[in-house]
């Protein structure tokens, strides 16, 4: 029968061990996470080392790892240079949603229930221990120490119960109901139903990162994108994101002002798709309005032209 001891362990804060717990991983990246803290803080070591398919051990097979660590390591949450692979403490930095259903007033309330029930028990132990009546050693003497011990089991803890994190995660649940996107992933996953992010547009991405730029402007250019029906295109995005930048616009709205304000206003009732096709039918007559007027043009300088070569001719 299975029986182990406390004597090996993992050594991982309650902090962060909670962060991973309320974030919203999939069971794949959980399963990669387990085993790069096994691996790292549970053999002593800030870091792991790990080949793409020693993740098979914890269920997560070469045509998904790929993916899995990319998004990640795009999340920032791992840290990963060749082989070695540092998970990024600072969680507040991890840019992954935060499970709708935490709550953490409720994670307090059973947190300091479980902190009272194992002191309740301790102290018990103790009183018994002190009070035991075949003790003469107690009867004969004149300390009160039940009196001392006993109340901390009315309240314990509840000062744990009282301290409010730094962050709230009732305001990040009313953000997320104010915001449907809280990640660039989120809003790329959603605009152009892909789940794998290309390299040049997460270079792109993470330019505008260290320049500053907030991930709310970032998730609103990608939302531009697909209402305008645009794949995941990095010309496009650059030049979308740095258009909005020059005249100033951190959203979609602000740039739809914009535009309005000059008098060209989006058609009610279109939409993205219609007006890129008008746009393109537009174009194709334009230019063969200009063709043609190039024709004419020709032929009206032949005309000019022919009476001035007859006459080099025959002169």
């Amino acid at each position: 029968m299975a029986n182990p001891q406390p004597d090996q362990f993992t050594k991982l804060s309650n902090e962060l061990y909670e962060a991973i717990m309320k974030t919203d991983f999939s069971k794949r990246q959980r399963n990669i996470l387990d085993l790069i803290m096994r691996l790292s803080y549970g053999c002593r070591k800030k870091f792991a080392i790990l080949r793409p398919s020693d993740f098979e051990v914890v269920g997560v097979l070469r045509g998904h790892i790929k993916k899995e660590l990319e998004y990640l390591q795009m999340a920032n949450v791992l840290h990963i240079e060749g082989e070695v692979y540092t998970l990024n403490k600072d969680y507040d930095s991890w840019r992954v949603s935060i499970t709708k259903t935490f709550n953490d007033e409720k994670y307090q309330k059973i947190l300091s229930r479980n902190l009272a029930q194992n002191v309740t028990e301790t102290v018990t132990k103790v009183t018994e221990m002190v009070t035991d009546p075949e003790d003469e050693s107690y009867q004969n003497s004149n300390t009160p120490v039940t009196k001392t011990v006993t109340p901390i089991a009315d309240e314990p803890y509840s000062h744990v119960a009282s301290e409010v994190p730094k962050e709230s995660i009732k305001d990040i649940q009313e953000e997320e109901e104010e915001e449907a996107f809280r990640t660039s992933l989120d809003a790329y996953q959603y605009s152009f139903k892909k789940f794998h992010m290309t390299g040049h547009i997460q270079g792109y991405i993470r330019s505008l990162y260290n320049r500053g730029v907030s991930e709310k402007f970032v998730i609103e250019v990608i939302l531009e994108m697909g209402e305008r029906g645009i794949g995941p295109d990095v010309n496009y995005m650059r030049k979308l994101a740095e258009d909005w930048l020059e005249k100033g616009c951190l959203t979609r709205a602000e740039a739809r002002r914009r535009r309005e304000a000059k008098g060209v206003p989006r058609a009610i009732g279109s939409t993205p798709q219609r007006n890129r096709q008008e746009q393109r039918n537009e174009d194709a007559a334009r230019k063969i309005r200009e063709a043609e007027e190039r024709e004419r043009e020709r032929d009206s300088q032949a005309v000019h032209a022919y009476p001035e070569r007859v006459q080099q001719l025959y002169l």
